[in-house]
């Protein structure tokens, strides 16, 4: 509103450089110029923002609930995305517009998972609009907004009721979903480099958070559940052709049981090795 859109990046990128915040985090990342760590003085950080003295100026930024608590007035409308509010010296000086972008193996991930017979469905606490154009932009079919944690968990009951004779699972961060990892079947929790929790609350840890070998893991997945009901299958067979023979009286020596018997365990044990390939 008072100074050049680029001059507004670099001032936020500075004020915003010591943040923990993601949101703010985000402004600093996105500015691709030298921070200047002797221009920055006096930073403190609280819910909903930082605040810093940048090469003299007092520098407020953050939500717009902050602005407001600081009696700062915002002249912008509300919008869709996140925005980050800034001001200089108590006066408001303009925002800066977050918006998400789908990581370029994000789509085929998805086309992945489908292609081995899976649903994706996107369930996001942003609103409508951002939701809606995230999940176009990653293919997914079926979204919900505007889901908090509680209403993410009902969506996975609702989904589970919806599929009863499918498996149920869940991507998320192990520090906000760990609720919904739990409720899940299968829980995966795709930042465990960043977060302790992510090895308590998902039953999968994905370390280098892609995405990309999830398809992998379900088709392995199949194939053992697969070749476990196989091996039972022979096994079983064997047994019961060795009971209807001795009920016939066509077997009875024990050696001969012996035999059939270690047979079938060595052939369910070289049936189970197809996992490994």
């Amino acid at each position: 509103e008072k100074m050049d859109s680029n001059v507004l990046l670099k001032v936020a990128a500075h004020a915003g450089f010591q943040a923990q915040s993601p949101l703010i985090r985000s402004v600093t990342n996105a500015y691709e110029g030298i921070i200047d760590h002797s221009l920055i003085e006096n930073f403190s950080e609280r819910e909903g923002g930082v605040s810093a003295v940048i090469d003299g100026i007092i520098i407020t930024m953050g939500t717009r609930e902050l602005m407001e608590e600081c009696g700062i007035s915002v002249t912008e409308e509300a919008y869709d995305e996140p925005a980050v509010f800034m001001a200089l010296n108590g006066r408001y000086a303009g925002c800066i517009l977050l918006g998400d972008v789908i990581r370029e193996d994000g789509r085929n991930a998805v086309m992945a998972v489908e292609s081995t017979s899976c649903d994706c469905i996107l369930l996001s606490g942003d609103g409508e609009e951002r939701t809606r154009n995230a999940a176009a932009a990653a293919g997914i079919r079926e979204y919900h907004a505007q889901c908090m944690p509680l209403d993410r968990l009902e969506q996975i009951q609702e989904i589970k009721e919806r599929f009863p004779v499918h498996s149920v699972l869940y991507t998320g961060l192990g520090t906000v979903d760990s609720s919904c990892l739990s409720a899940a079947d299968v829980g995966v929790c795709v930042n465990g480099l960043e977060s302790e929790t992510a090895f308590q609350a998902g039953d999968v840890v994905a370390m280098d958070n892609s995405m990309a070998p999830l398809a992998d893991a379900i088709d392995s997945g199949k194939l053992t559940q697969r070749i476990v009901r196989q091996t039972l299958l022979l096994i079983a067979a064997a047994k019961i052709v060795l009971l209807l023979l001795a009920l016939f009286g066509v077997v009875y020596q024990l050696w001969f049981a012996l035999l059939i018997d270690v047979v079938a365990g060595i052939a369910g044990i070289l049936l189970s090795s197809r996992v490994l390939e």
